[in-house]
Order: structure tokens, then sequence, then C-alpha cells
């Protein structure tokens, strides 16, 4: 997990259940929790209602920790980086991400959503979504778009398209692009209203 409260620098405190000598168990977890950090965890705090989409920035936190594992696999020498990409096979193999591949998000949502707002923490339904996000989010430029969810301190929106929409209006426009195709994949395409004035935002931090 990583905590609220910061240390005296400014710093994130991030916990993990890794242990020893696998990194790419470190490395899993260590990109969740960097993903909560992105796209700003701390909105939580202040709204106890930002909960009711949890699920899907659990989604997203887990999208980001199968993309470190498969670019430190890429990026390292071979026989560096075969216990990342195993880990990374492992982890896409699984039958419930296996059976998600083209899959529509727009039913499963209305199946799903429910289920999940009441409990953000069902791992097997979220990890659904996780293989779509995979598609959208598949290079290191647009994960850039990360860093605007959850901005603002207006009351977080009730309902997920609304919530998808408040992300899309405060994404700059050159970074846009992926937020539309998570708003079509989930069904929101059709009848959509103009982007309002995009908001002041980012990330700043110390790691």
């Amino acid at each position: 997990m990583v905590l609220f409260q910061r240390t005296p620098q400014g710093e994130h405190h991030v916990l993990l259940r890794a242990r020893d000598t696998n990194w790419a168990h470190y490395a899993y977890e260590f990109a969740h929790e960097l993903g909560h950090i992105l796209t700003n965890y701390e909105r939580h705090a202040r709204d106890p209602f930002a909960a009711r989409h949890q699920w899907f920035e659990e989604s997203l936190c887990e999208m980001l920790s199968v993309y470190a594992l498969r670019l430190m696999a890429a990026r390292a020498p071979d026989e560096a980086g075969a216990p990342y990409a195993g880990f990374a096979d492992m982890v896409l193999g699984e039958p419930h991400r296996r059976a998600a591949h083209g899959m529509d998000l727009a039913a499963w949502l209305q199946a799903n959503e429910a289920a999940l707002r009441a409990d953000p923490y069902q791992r097997k339904r979220n990890e659904t979504a996780t293989m779509r996000l995979l598609e959208i989010f598949s290079r290191e430029s647009r994960m850039k778009a990360l860093a605007y969810l959850n901005l603002g301190e207006a009351p977080v929106p009730p309902t997920f398209r609304g919530y998808l929409e408040e992300w899309r209006d405060r994404t700059p426009a050159p970074l846009r692009l992926p937020v539309q195709e998570v708003l079509a994949a989930f069904g929101f395409d059709k009848n959509e209203k103009p982007p309002a004035a995009v908001a002041a935002g980012g990330l700043s931090m110390s790691y």
C-alpha cells in the first residue's frame, strides 16, 4: 500500500510484501502503488465518495504493474530480463485475464459496476478491465494522461461516466486521446458533450 501520510520531505511511503530477491515481484508491487501516486490517490483522503470509482483506479494500477514488467524485460539483458518476462507471462496467463480478450467492456460494466462500487478490491473483476487498458496505454507517452485523473477539489462525480469525463476535461488536448479511447471502450462515446476548458494540473512529487 501507499500511505496518505508523507515524510517531512514530502516523500511517499510505499509498503511492499515482496521478500528476498524476487525482484520481479518487487517491480510488480511497486509499479501498482506508483500507479496510485500517479493517479492522485490522495483525493480519497479529501473525498470519501472517491471510493465509488476506486475499482477503476485499481485496474489502472494493475495495468501499470504488467506494463512495468514488460518494459523491464525488454530493456534488461537477456538473462536479467527473463524473470520479469516470466512473471508478466504468468500474470497475463491467468484464466480470467485470458478470457477478457475481446470482451465488450460496456456490457461487462453494466454487469459488474454495482459489485465493484461496493468492494473495489475484487481483483478478478477489476483485472478484467486491465487487459483492455493495457492495449490503450500501450506506449509510454500515453501514460502521461494518468497524472490528470482524480485532480480537482470538486466532489467526485457520482456516475462512472461523469468520473471519466472529468478526467478527460482536465487532461490537456495533446494527451487526451487515450482517455477518449477509455470512454469509448466503456460505451460512452455516443452523444458525447464537447470537452470543457482544460484545467491546470499535473503531478509534482518526490520519490
